[in-house]
């Protein structure tokens, strides 16, 4: 499958190329989702990238004025509120251990250089990437915030909505995040959710319904 970049070469908005330059990217895109319409099942999007559970993908599809298309990113709200409580247990460990004192603990590396004669003797030693802090319990950073997770994500303290937000600064297509309530990216529920997004006027949307979830809905998310 094609990757499209996220880049031109002078890094111009997509929004501000010209007509001609937009319309060869279009016509690209619309190419290639024909291409893979016929094992996708979708004569509209394309998906470039999704993770093993089906809760976050990477993927464009075409608006209804072209030649503008969409770069989307789109999440699960499950998702949405595993990433919310990781940030939340990485924001607790930093106020325990600045990333500045662990970066340099990382960087402590020596050498220790003797040469004689034809002989060159080297010594290194190494600090682990991971390093340990008695703050943590003895723990890595990211082993004390995966111990976190469990009390914050059953703590009901935080939450998601669903939401999608444009983004018209990209230099390749206009860019659009979005989280759906939806279990699982099944092909439906991506093509309903782009159905939704054109019908709508293709405008930033947040649902006033807040939704929590436990750590046993969200432990089998990965990043």
């Amino acid at each position: 499958m094609t990757s499209y970049p996220y880049c031109t070469k002078n890094n111009i908005p997509f929004v501000s190329l010209s007509r001609k330059r937009q319309r060869r990217h279009y016509i690209e895109l619309k190419n290639q989702i024909r291409r893979t319409s016929g094992v996708l099942r979708c004569v509209s999007c394309i998906c470039d990238r999704m993770n093993k559970e089906k809760s976050w993908m990477d993927g464009y599809f075409l608006s209804k004025a072209p030649p503008l298309f969409y770069i989307l990113t789109l999440k699960t709200t499950r998702h949405a509120y595993r990433e919310e409580i990781w940030g939340a247990a990485i924001d607790r460990s930093i106020a325990l251990v600045s990333w500045e004192r662990e970066k340099g603990i990382q960087q402590q590396t020596s050498l220790n250089h003797r040469c004689s004669g034809r002989n060159r003797e080297k010594t290194w030693t190494i600090h682990p990437k991971c390093p340990t802090f008695p703050e943590f319990g003895g723990l890595s950073r990211i082993d004390w915030a995966t111990q976190q997770e469990p009390g914050l994500a059953n703590s009901g303290d935080y939450h998601v909505v669903e939401n999608w937000s444009v983004q018209r600064d990209y230099p390749f297509g206009i860019g659009l995040i979005a989280s759906i309530d939806v279990p699982f990216l099944t092909i439906e529920a991506v093509i309903d959710f782009i159905q939704r997004f054109l019908d709508g006027g293709e405008l930033d949307f947040t649902s006033d319904n807040n939704l929590y979830y436990t750590y046993a809905e969200i432990a089998d998310i990965s990043f």
